[in-house]
């Protein structure tokens, strides 16, 4: 593919029940019907999750999930990205995109 290519991509955050998932079956799937083909390119980036000690003592006042639970700051995210300069192959990567993320539960 010569000259200029068009990089596409979105960001989601999700929590570690949806991990397995992600890795085991969108990612795949993905790598399949996107790098399979010369004219475009699929590659995810994932990032750990920084865990921070926002825990505090609140003595039962303002028992806030985010002030007491050590997890809640615990989120992972991950991005898709899609290099192709081919508009049918970018419609069907974002419709892709829609279908596998609403599955997710």
């Amino acid at each position: 593919m010569n000259g200029f290519r068009n990089l596409v991509y979105i960001v989601i955050a999700f929590t570690q029940d949806i991990e397995l998932t992600i890795f085991r079956e969108i990612i795949p799937y993905f790598q399949t019907c996107f790098n399979a083909d010369n004219d475009c390119r699929f590659n995810y980036l994932y990032s750990y999750p920084i865990v921070k000690d926002k825990v505090k003592e609140t003595n039962g006042a303002n028992d806030l999930a985010s002030l007491t639970d050590k997890e809640y700051w615990r989120i992972n995210n991950i991005r898709f990205e899609l290099t192709s300069n081919a508009k049918d192959i970018n419609d069907k990567f974002w419709r892709d995109i829609q279908t596998k993320l609403s599955e997710l539960t």
